[in-house]
Parts: C-alpha cells; structure tokens; sequence
C-alpha cells in the first residue's frame, strides 16, 4: 500500500506540472499570436497611409506644348498623395482648366501642374514684350536645376546640355546670358503675382527669352538628354569659351605652363689670357641680356 500510494502521488505531481506546461505553452500561443496580428495591423496601416491615394487631374491624351485645354482632353485619377508634386491640380479645382493653354507637353496619363498651364490673356500679354526674332521658351525643371527655387523673373542663366555618350558622361554648352521671363505660373508681364509671391513656392517650368534660332536646339536638347541651368550674377555679362568636356578630363592631371626657350648658338671667346676659352651663347629675339642680340 505505501508504495501505490508513493507511485499515485508521482503520478498526480506530473500531471499537474503537464497541465501547468499546456496551460504555459498554450498563453504562449495566444500571446505570440496576438502580437503577430498587431503587428499586421499596423503594419498595414502604414502602408495605407503612405500609398493612400487622393483624386486628381490627369491628362486624357497627349497634348502638345501651347495646346488649349479642353474637357475631353481631362480625367481623373487616384494617385498616391505622398508621391505627387505640390503643385498638382486636384478635381475640385479640374473646372479651372479649360480654355487655357499648356506650357509643356503632357503625356497621356500625366497629372496636370498649375505651372504647367496658363491663362490665354497672360499668353498673349507675355508673347507682347517679345521681339520678332525671340521666342519664349518653357522647359522642365526640378529642385536642382531650378536652383532650389531660387530662380527668379529677370535673371540670366547659361544653359548647358548633358548626355552619356558610350558609357561616358559628356557636357556641352549650349546657350549664355539667357533672360528668365517666368517661373512657374509667375510670368514677366500679365500676372498679379509677383516674383516676391514664390519664395516659398516650388514650381516645375522655367520660362526663357531665346532667339528664333537657338530655339530648336533648345528643344532638342531637353529631347536628348538633360538641360541645367547655371545663375550668373546680376553684373556679369561675359561670355565663356564654349567647350565639350568629357569625364574622363576630370582625372587628368593639369598640365604645367610651358616656357618658350629663345633658339641660340653657342660662342667660344679667346684671347683673354686663358688657355680655355670663355663660353656664352648667342640668343635671338631676346632683348637686354648682355652679350646677346636682339
């Protein structure tokens, strides 16, 4: 009888620390578990504030630079709102668009900028402070080449072209001492915005005075690669020596000034006592050095 009894009691003591164990293991699930289902929860919360997306306005087709809005040429489309420029015209504001004319050309698809439009009458007025042989010129910019927004009405910039050519990064200038006549929707004349009005605005268009001629390859060049803009400051009118420059020359070494040596003849003089002869050398086209012509 004891020793049944002493096996019972063993028995008991591990069934209760089996249970205790199940009891542990089984909290241990329901907590993992529960934390693994926050952390899902969150985690896609976060997604869906940061891809949440908001309604704007988009272009229907492809329209072409100066082209006049219309509604059939308007859609509307769910975008991602942290991703799209400040700038972007949402659908409440899409009754705004027709009947003015385009700055750029906008691809199918493309979400529609305020300064990638404009009104008619500030077309009109800004094509006035024009002569016939300038075209005013819209292109594309981004925070870099728009110097932070730093650019504004009436500065002067040098333009230069940049593509990669066999692999090789290649810069050539294009234009110098080009007249800023607009930034974003902010024109010369025909806004009652002044420049002051943008300091804390960004804007994606820069609007230029260039010759009929330099136009092209203006277009061009934003066609074939990428156009930057160098500020001058407000005095400076010189021109610099248009070069192509290549990326390997940023690894070669500078090169030494050269020194022009004046051609010559050496001279043996005698008769001043010594039985080896004094030696000089005769220069021409060198002037004031004594025993040397000119």
């Amino acid at each position: 009888m004891t020793v049944s009894s002493g096996w019972l009691q063993v028995f008991r003591q591990d069934a209760v620390l089996a249970a205790i164990a199940l009891l542990a293991g089984a909290s241990g699930v329901l907590l993992a578990s529960q934390y693994l289902e926050k952390r899902a929860t969150d985690k896609s919360a976060e997604l869906e504030s940061r891809y949440a997306s908001v309604p704007v306005v988009v272009a229907a087709t492809d329209i072409a630079q100066g082209s006049v809005l219309q509604e059939s040429s308007l859609a509307a489309r769910r975008m991602p709102g942290a991703y799209l420029p400040a700038d972007v015209i949402d659908v409440e504001r899409a009754g705004d668009l027709p009947g003015k004319t385009t700055r750029i050309e906008i691809r199918r698809g493309t979400p529609i900028l305020a300064s990638a439009v404009q009104s008619t009458t500030a077309g009109t007025t800004l094509a006035a402070t024009l002569a016939p042989s300038e075209r005013a010129l819209t292109i594309s910019v981004d925070e870099i080449s728009s110097h932070a927004g730093g650019l504004r009405i009436g500065d002067h910039v040098d333009l230069y072209h940049t593509r990669s050519v066999a692999g090789e990064a290649v810069l050539v200038p294009l234009l110098q001492h080009v007249q800023v006549l607009g930034v974003g929707s902010a024109l010369r004349e025909g806004t009652d915005e002044s420049p002051d009005d943008f300091t804390d605005r960004r804007y994606a268009t820069v609007t230029l005075r260039v010759s009929a001629s330099d136009a092209p390859r203006l277009l061009l060049a934003q066609q074939a690669g990428q156009v930057a803009l160098l500020l001058r400051a407000a005095s400076d009118d010189a021109l610099q020596p248009g070069r192509i420059l290549r990326a390997a020359e940023l690894l070669q070494p500078p090169r030494p000034p050269t020194q022009r040596v004046a051609p010559g003849m050496e001279l043996l003089v005698g008769g001043a006592g010594s039985p080896t002869p004094e030696r000089s050398w005769l220069r021409t086209g060198v002037a004031g050095q004594s025993g040397e012509a000119t």
